[in-house]
């Protein structure tokens, strides 16, 4: 029941301009990072990410097969819906810290192997300070409100994300992003895409808010 409050909070700060964009880029960094781990577990290689002011990114791979194009490319709107699952079980567990860890560990991680552009430097380096800052300083209130803030951001924005392409791959399929690109590679058509990563999306949701943030 606590959570949800807090992922009214979420969606708050999410609206808030300046602040909301520079949360959001949260997400946009797990879904890049999907495509790129995606690509290297099946014999690729991950050679940049880039992250906007506007939220979207994008992540430079080279596949090994058509096969693995398509699990990478299929990642993207996958790997955030699972993260936020993992990180809602680990909130639920009281494992504040583990969660902020992790969110350090990403952005430290990411910005050493794959962060390329001077906009997503600046902003990985700086949100990567201040979760240093939380830890060093030991700040636990704050370790723990911000955990739940984060992980309530990733969920609603890997669902508010998927929606958005679901919504593009209706109206212009030809510019829907991931859904595009796997029409191009499979010959299924975007909107089939984009309506199976608005599925995923809101099933994992459910999911989440049934086991983990209740009534």
């Amino acid at each position: 029941m606590e959570f949800i409050f807090y992922i009214l909070l979420a969606y708050v700060f999410m609206k808030v301009p300046v602040v909301g964009p520079n949360l959001r880029l949260l997400n946009t960094l797990i879904h890049e990072c999907s495509h790129v781990l995606v690509a290297k577990m099946t014999g690729g290689r991950g050679h940049s990410i880039k992250l906007h002011p506007d939220t979207s990114g994008t992540a430079l791979v080279q596949s090994s097969t058509r096969f693995s194009g398509i699990l990478s490319t299929y990642a993207g709107y996958t790997g955030p819906s699972l993260t936020a699952f993992a990180l809602f079980y680990l909130l639920k567990q009281g494992n504040y810290q583990l969660v902020m860890l992790f969110f350090l560990t990403l952005v430290v991680g990411t910005t050493i192997l794959w962060i390329r552009n001077v906009f997503g430097l600046l902003w990985s380096i700086s949100f990567a300070g201040l979760l240093y800052v939380l830890f060093y300083y030991e700040l636990d209130e704050a370790l723990l409100h911000g955990s739940i803030i984060l992980c309530s951001i990733v969920l609603l924005e890997s669902i508010t994300s998927a929606a958005f392409i679901f919504f593009k791959s209706m109206t212009s399929p030809r510019e829907a992003g991931d859904a595009t690109i796997l029409q191009r590679v499979t010959w299924i058509p975007a909107v089939i895409w984009g309506m199976l990563f608005f599925v995923q999306s809101v099933f994992v949701g459910v999911k989440i808010f049934l086991q983990y943030v209740g009534v």
